[in-house]
């Protein structure tokens, strides 16, 4: 996930898990140390390695945005 804010650029990577049929990968943006207030733009990139003869198939992405509790 890249993460735009003022002139820089914030890239949080995960990678999947090898050998599962179903996989799910979240980013938790509370563990950053991103201003919020400054995000000017998000994107992700989806990265293939050795792709020839694999089959990708994206089912479902889901966005949302928590806030968390004030402790």
């Amino acid at each position: 996930m890249n993460i735009k804010h003022g002139p820089n650029t914030e890239q949080l990577v995960l990678e999947l898990p090898h050998g599962q049929e179903d996989s799910v990968v979240e980013f938790d943006l509370g563990y950053s140390e991103l201003n919020e207030k400054r995000i000017e733009r998000m994107w992700f990139d989806l990265i293939f390695e050795s792709p020839e003869m694999n089959q990708v198939t994206i089912r479902d992405i889901t966005f949302c945005r928590y806030t968390r509790a004030e402790i």
